[in-house]
C-alpha cells in the first residue's frame, strides 16, 4: 500500500511540471528512454489541453451539476473531493487549479528489478517532463513536495548529490529516497531511486536508452492503428509482467520446500506455469488503453498485442472477418445493442485442447465425462450444439429504469440439430434437479421459460430465463423478458427504426475505420443509470441481509452475533454509501442531459486486437 501511495504521489507531482511543445514528438522520443525493466508506462500528451477538454466533456460538466454535487456529497473529505484535498494539502490549490499551472507532455515509467521488488516495496519510478516558462513555479512546487514528504517521514532530510554530472535534489531517509528531481536541458527528471535517476539522466543526455525493442514496436504500432499519439496513454508490457509472475511463482515454490512430499495428484504434477502457458497468458505481449478528447467527440482505444498466430485463448476471440451483419430487428429505443463474431467450434476445441495441455489426464477425464453426458442425453455437444451455431452473434440490453432486460442471439446454421441439443440440455437440467422449462407461444414462436421456484419478490426476485430457437437464431433472455419479447416482435414485424439507423449512430459510424468485425451502440444515459440502479439494489439487498442476520437468535437469549455473513452485508451496504447519497440520486433527465450515444467497434489485426469507442460530447451551452 505504501508503494502505491508513493507512486501516485510521484505521478501527481510529475503532472505539475509539463510544458507544451511538439507534445506528440516528445512522447515518442521519451518512450525510447524507457528503462529495460519497465512494466508500465503512463503518457500525457498535453495537460492544459486535457484539462480544457475535460471541462467541456460530459463527465466534466456532469460533475459541476448541482444534482451531481448533492449525489456525490458522501465522497467529500472536510467539504472537498479527496483529490482536491490531496492537492490542497500539498500545494494550497485543488487538482484542477494546480495542474493548469503546468503545460505540455509527460511520460512516466514504472519499473521492477524482479518479483521481490513488490514485497520489498522497491517498485521504481522515472518520469520526464519539460519545464518551459514555469520553471521557477514548478521548482517551488517540488519544494512543497519535499515539505510534505518530511511531514510524513520526520527523519527524512533534503539534500543534493552529483549524479552523472548533474545536481540532483532529493528528500531521503538514509539510503531510501522519498522524492527526487534533476533538471537537464529544460527537462525535469523525477525518480524513486539513484539507479533510475542515473539511467534517466544518461538517457536524456545521449538521446537513447535501454527501452526494450518490443515496447518501442508496440508504441509505434499503437500510433499507427489509432492515427497518432493519444491525449492519455496507459500501457503495460505483458512480456515483462509475465516474467515477473514466473519469478514470483518460482520464489513461492522455493519457499514451499516440502510441497513435493505431498500426496500425488491423480491429474499429474501440474505446475502454475503449465496453466499460464496452456491458457496463453504469455501471448499477451502488451496491453494499452488510450483516451482522446476533442470538441466534437471523445475517443478511447483498447489494444492487446499478441504474436501473429496465437495458440491460446486469444485465438478464440480473434476473427479473420472484416464485416458483420447489423440486424434491423434491434430497435432504436433499447439501451444498447451489439453484434460480434465468435467461432464457437474453435472456442470449444480450444478449451478441450487447453485442458489436455494442462494435464493429459485431465483432458482424458473431461472427454470421458462429456462422452457419458452425451450418451445419456442423446446429443453431441461439439457437433450438435456448437457445430449448429454460426459465428455471428448479437446482444441487446434494455431497462425500464429499475430492472434490466437482456437477450443474447446466436445465429443458427442447423436448426434441427440445435433443437435436438436443446432438448438434451433440458433433459440434463431436469436430471440435475433444476426446475423444468415451460413451453408457451409468443407471436408464433415457441418460448421456453425456466420455472424458478421461491424466487422472492421486489429487489430480491430471481431473474427470468428463457430461450427460443427461431430457426435463424437461438435467443436467450434474462432479467425481465421484455427485451426478448421486443426482439421477437421486431423479427415478426421489422417495421420501425433500427439502433444502427439513428442520426447520431450514423454520424459516429462514419468516423470509424472500415473492417470492423464487431459493433456496439449504447444510450449512455440509460446504461449509466442502469449501473447505479444495480449498485443501489445490491446495497439494499445487503442492508436487508444485515437486518435478517441481526434478528436470528443464537443458542442463548437475544440476537445472534454477526459472523462473516453479517460483516459481508455491512461491507456491501456501506461501500456505496461512501461514494453516493442514494436519496439524492440525479434524475433520469439529468443523466440524459449529459450523456448521449456511445459506439464501439472491434478489429482483429495480425498482431493485435483493437477496440475503439466513440462518444458524442455535450454540446457547448
Amino acid at each position: 500500500m505504501k508503494t502505491t501511495r508513493t507512486l501516485l504521489a510521484a505521478l501527481a507531482a510529475t503532472l505539475l511540471s509539463v510544458l507544451p511543445a511538439s507534445a506528440a514528438d516528445k512522447v515518442e522520443q521519451w518512450i525510447n528512454l524507457a528503462p529495460k525493466d519497465t512494466f508500465v508506462i503512463i503518457a500525457l500528451k498535453d495537460t492544459p489541453e486535457l484539462l480544457t477538454d475535460w471541462d467541456k466533456s460530459a463527465f466534466g460538466q456532469f460533475m459541476q451539476d448541482e444534482e451531481a454535487k448533492r449525489w456525490l456529497e458522501p465522497m467529500k473529505e472536510d467539504g472537498e473531493m479527496p483529490w482536491d484535498k490531496y492537492f490542497k494539502d500539498i500545494y494550497g490549490t485543488g487538482l484542477h487549479d494546480t495542474l493548469k499551472e503546468g503545460r505540455g507532455s509527460t511520460v512516466a515509467f514504472v519499473t521492477a528489478k524482479d518479483a521481490g521488488s513488490f514485497e520489498k516495496e522497491e517498485v521504481g519510478f522515472l518520469a520526464f517532463s519539460e519545464l518551459g516558462d514555469n520553471e521557477a513555479r514548478l521548482i517551488d512546487q517540488k519544494k512543497q513536495d519535499f515539505e510534505h514528504d518530511k511531514k510524513e517521514h520526520p527523519d527524512a532530510k533534503v539534500s543534493t548529490a552529483d549524479i552523472e554530472g548533474v545536481t540532483v535534489n532529493m528528500c531521503a531517509e538514509g539510503g531510501k529516497w522519498h522524492d527526487a528531481y534533476a533538471i537537464v536541458d529544460g527537462v525535469i527528471i523525477e525518480a524513486s531511486d539513484r539507479a533510475n535517476m542515473a539511467q534517466g539522466i544518461a538517457a536524456l543526455k545521449s538521446g537513447g536508452g535501454d527501452a526494450p525493442a518490443e515496447i518501442r514496436e508496440h508504441f509505434g504500432r499503437l500510433s499507427q492503428l489509432r492515427e497518432g499519439i493519444a491525449d492519455v496513454t496507459i500501457y503495460a508490457n505483458g512480456t515483462r509482467i509475465f516474467d515477473l509472475v514466473k519469478q514470483g511463482i518460482a520464489a513461492a515454490e522455493k519457499k514451499g520446500g516440502d510441497a513435493k512430499k505431498a500426496a500425488p495428484n491423480p491429474m499429474g504434477d501440474i505446475k502454475p506455469e503449465q496453466i499460464l502457458e496452456a491458457v496463453g497468458l504469455h501471448e499477451i505481449k502488451g496491453f494499452a488503453i488510450t483516451m482522446d478528447f476533442a470538441d466534437d467527440r471523445s475517443r478511447s482505444d483498447v489494444m492487446v498485442f499478441h504474436p501473429e498466430k496465437p495458440a491460446g485463448f486469444l485465438s478464440w476471440v480473434a476473427s479473420d472477418a472484416k464485416d458483420v451483419e447489423l440486424p434491423a430487428f434491434i430497435a432504436d429505443d433499447v439501451a444498447s445493442g451489439q453484434v460480434s463474431r465468435v467461432n464457437w467450434l474453435k472456442l470449444y476445441d480450444g478449451i478441450m485442447g487447453m485442458l489436455t495441455k494442462i494435464s493429459p489426464q485431465m483432458g482424458m477425464m473431461a472427454a470421458m465425462y462429456l462422452g457419458g453426458f452425451e450418451q445419456q442425453n442423446g446429443f453431441k455437444i461439439r457437433d450438435d450444439f456448437f457445430g449448429s451455431l454460426a459465428d455471428e452473434n448479437f446482444q441487446v440490453q434494455d431497462t425500464d429504469g429499475k430492472k434490466q432486460s437482456d437477450v443474447i442471439g446466436l445465429k443458427v446454421k442447423n436448426a434441427d440439430k440445435l433443437g435436438t441439443a436443446l432438448k438434451g440440455i433440458q433433459n440434463a437440467l431436469g436430471g440435475m434437479g433444476f426446475a423444468a422449462f415451460e413451453e408457451s407461444d409468443y407471436l408464433g414462436y415457441k418460448l421456453n421459460t425456466l420455472k424458478a421456484g421461491g424466487g422472492g419478490t421486489g429487489a430480491g426476485a430471481m431473474p427470468e430465463i428463457a430461450y427460443c430457437n427461431t430457426g435463424k437464431y437461438l435467443l436467450i433472455g434474462s432479467g425481465t423478458l421484455d427485451a426478448l419479447r421486443k426482439t421477437l416482435g421486431r423479427m415478426k414485424d421489422p417495421s420501425g427504426g433500427s439502433i444502427w439507423e439513428t442520426p447520431r449512430a450514423q454520424a459516429q459510424m462514419a468516423l470509424l475505420p472500415k473492417g470492423f468485425n464487431g459493433l456496439g451502440v449504447a444510450d449512455s444515459s440509460k446504461m449509466i443509470s442502469t449501473v447505479f440502479n444495480a449498485m443501489e439494489m445490491v446495497s439494499k439487498q445487503a442492508a436487508t441481509q444485515k437486518k435478517s442476520a441481526v434478528k436470528k437468535k443464537g443458542p442463548g437469549k437475544g440476537p445472534a452475533k454477526g459472523g462473516d455473513d453479517t460483516k459481508a452485508a455491512d461491507d456491501a451496504s456501506d461501500t456505496l454509501a461512501k461514494f453516493v447519497d442514494s436519496k439524492n440520486r440525479p434524475s433520469d433527465a439529468t443523466f440524459q442531459k449529459y450523456f448521449g450515444t456511445m459506439m464501439s467497434a472491434s478489429y482483429s489485426h495480425p498482431d493485435a486486437l483493437h477496440l475503439q469507442m466513440l462518444s458524442t460530447p455535450v454540446e457547448a451551452r
